[in-house]
This record gives structure tokens, sequence and C-alpha cells, in this order.
């Protein structure tokens, strides 16, 4: 059986090969920021906020002015709690709504879709995992961002994101603030 990163990664593929279909330019994201996870440990019941350095690949496709499509890379962090040091990643495609401000360069972006989220778990010294070392859950990811036209083929994008993650000693959604600086070609 395929993997969810792989099923993602292949619809992904196909969206992109899609390409000449579109007289829209597509465009790549790069960018980085921070991941926030409260890390619910389900074998204490303790939950411990924890925050992490978060970095973003994108690639777009707009469709029309109000609607383009992404595929996602993003390394949300690691996060380390008193008994485990988790690293989290994802991939996924989405649906991005685009609502353009009146005249001006900025717009403001929603985007849902799905994500496979991989989260690998290392105890800290003196604790043992009872589960899995990596995990992954394939769920929904929201977003939101705000986005301004510097030129004609460079844009700089303020995303809040949000994912599902289910490790051996944790679950929940995990969240990104990240700059981006987009790319049109």
């Amino acid at each position: 059986m395929l993997s969810s990163n792989l099923k993602i990664s292949a619809v992904a593929a196909l969206l992109w090969l899609q390409l000449p279909l579109f007289a829209a330019e597509p465009y790549v994201g790069v960018g980085a920021g921070a991941g926030f996870v409260t890390l619910n440990n389900l074998r204490t019941g303790n939950a411990n906020a924890c925050s992490g350095l978060a970095s973003n690949l994108l690639l777009g496709l707009p469709i029309n002015a109000h609607l383009a499509l992404e595929a996602e890379y993003a390394s949300i962090g690691k996060f380390i709690d008193p008994s485990v040091s988790m690293n989290i990643t994802s991939v996924g495609v989405s649906a991005v709504g685009i609502l353009p401000l009146g005249n001006s360069k900025f717009s403001l972006r929603w985007k849902g879709g799905i994500a496979s989220t991989t989260a690998t778990a290392t105890p800290m010294a003196g604790y043992s995992l009872t589960g899995s070392e990596s995990t992954d859950k394939t769920g929904i990811t929201l977003g939101f961002s705000a986005q301004y036209e510097m030129s004609p083929n460079v844009s700089l994008r303020l995303s809040a994101d949000s994912y599902e993650f289910a490790a051996a000693t944790a679950s929940g959604r995990v969240a990104t603030l990240n700059a981006l600086g987009i790319f049109r070609f």
C-alpha cells in the first residue's frame, strides 16, 4: 500500500503536469517562521506548549483571480518537552481562495486542503516510547494569509496555517506563522 506522503506527492505532481492547460503564471514560494504546538502527553496527561523554527516550500498554480491550487512541503519544527523531542513535517495540497482588496496590491487568502503530517519522536534521557517513533497522520490543513505584490513577479506573503498530527506520545494540531517570498515565472 502506498504511503500517504507518496499519494499526496503524486496528486501534486499530476496537478503540476496540468500546467499548460492554464493561462496563469505558476509560482513558487519559499519561507520561514515559527511552528507552535501543545504536546498533550497521552501517558501522563500533561500539556506542554512548545515552539520551533518552521520553513515552507510551495508550488502554486492560479486558476483565476480568486482561486489557486498549491502543493506544499513544510518543516513545521522540532519541539521539545521534558519527555520527548519531536520533529514534525508535512506534505499537502490545498485550494486557495483569493480576495483582492480593491485596486491595491494587497490580497487576503484562505486555504483548505489535505496534508500528510509525519511526527518523529525521540525520547529524552530517562524516558522511553511505548509506540512507533515515526507516525503519519493524514488530515485537514487550514490557513489564512495576507499577500502584498511587490512587483509583477515578486510578492510577500504572511501566513498562519494549521495541520493535524499524531505521534506515539501526543496528538492534536500544530500551527505555523511564516513569511514567504512568492516568485512567479
